[in-house]
């Protein structure tokens, strides 16, 4: 028996890999945010990689990169 393809999952009757992948969200920054990204959340609730703290800081904040001086 030839089962109508528009009624399988992806015409083969193999379900798609990708169907239960993570969406991703991004970031303050734009980078994009899995479930087990380490993330820094302020109290507003905006989301910030902890890979892009000091870039974040550096960049948008105003803050100086100085390394054992004041």
């Amino acid at each position: 028996m030839i089962e109508n393809p528009m009624v399988l999952h992806n015409g083969y009757d193999i379900r798609d890999p990708q169907e239960y992948e993570p969406i991703p969200f991004k970031d303050i920054c734009g980078s994009d945010v899995f479930p087990d990204d380490d993330v820094l959340i302020s109290p507003d609730g905006e989301v910030l990689l902890r890979e892009n703290a000091v870039p974040y800081l550096v960049t948008l904040l105003g803050f100086q990169e100085r390394r054992g001086e004041l």
